[in-house]
């Protein structure tokens, strides 16, 4: 996969490259040069499997060879192990045809605990975890926020 400034006068950039990076030299955003597609039946088969498993298999295609399978599964655990709740973001129907997404069951309780959750530390192997510590200052997240998620750095 590979990712491109959406002002289009930065280089061409891998998956991790792009994340450690952040924004492009040209002040843009990097985004995928084509967006992987999923077919109606990739979506159905969502259907009823843990978040972690529908993160893995919405978010894999964007990675490239960045990481192994093994290792973007034990990432993406890592991520939302600190979550209070089994769905991690539960949908709860109020009304008919009128639900509400809970997005308060992470470390911090605060919706930003979604973005933080796949930040910094969580998303990089092993072999580099430091390095990628250069990422989170484009998350905006409070710090408080950070803190709790990224004690061992943070």
């Amino acid at each position: 996969m590979r990712y491109i400034s959406t002002r289009g006068a930065a280089p061409v950039l891998t998956f991790e490259e792009a994340m450690l990076t952040g924004l492009a030299r040209d002040g843009g955003l990097y985004v995928p040069e084509t967006i992987p597609q999923m077919s109606h039946r990739d979506i159905s088969a969502l259907q009823g499997l843990s978040y972690e498993d529908v993160a893995f298999r919405v978010m894999q295609p964007f990675i490239g060879d960045t990481f192994s399978d093994a290792e973007f599964s034990d990432i993406i655990s890592r991520a939302y192990a600190g979550f209070g709740h089994k769905a991690r973001a539960p949908l709860v129907q109020l009304d008919s045809n009128h639900f509400l997404l809970e997005l308060f069951h992470g470390p911090t309780l605060a919706f930003k605990d979604f973005v933080s959750s796949r930040g910094a530390n969580k998303w990089m192997s092993p072999k580099d975890e430091k390095a990628a510590f250069k990422i989170d200052p484009k998350f905006e997240v409070t710090l408080f926020a950070s803190e709790e998620q990224f004690p061992d750095i943070a």
